[in-house]
């Protein structure tokens, strides 16, 4: 049993080695590319939860003004 347990300890080793040879490959984006994505993101974030909370709100006013909603 025991044995067991090292071998699958030397295939976790190996499988971390690769993950960190695997991440030094990786070509990360420039300090103003990353600045670019993050605030393309955060705008895209912000118009859509703009755009659900209107439709939200929209539907909620609806229902309440055809009695639809919880408070009778």
């Amino acid at each position: 049993m025991q044995k067991t347990y090292i071998s699958q300890g030397g295939k976790i080793m190996k499988s971390i080695k690769k993950f960190f040879k695997e991440l030094k490959r990786v070509r990360w984006p420039s300090a103003n590319e990353g600045n670019k994505t993050f605030a393309r993101t955060l705008v895209f974030i912000i118009i859509a939860s703009l755009i659900l909370f209107g439709l939200a709100l929209g539907l909620s006013i609806m229902w309440n003004n055809w009695g639809v909603g919880l408070n009778g």
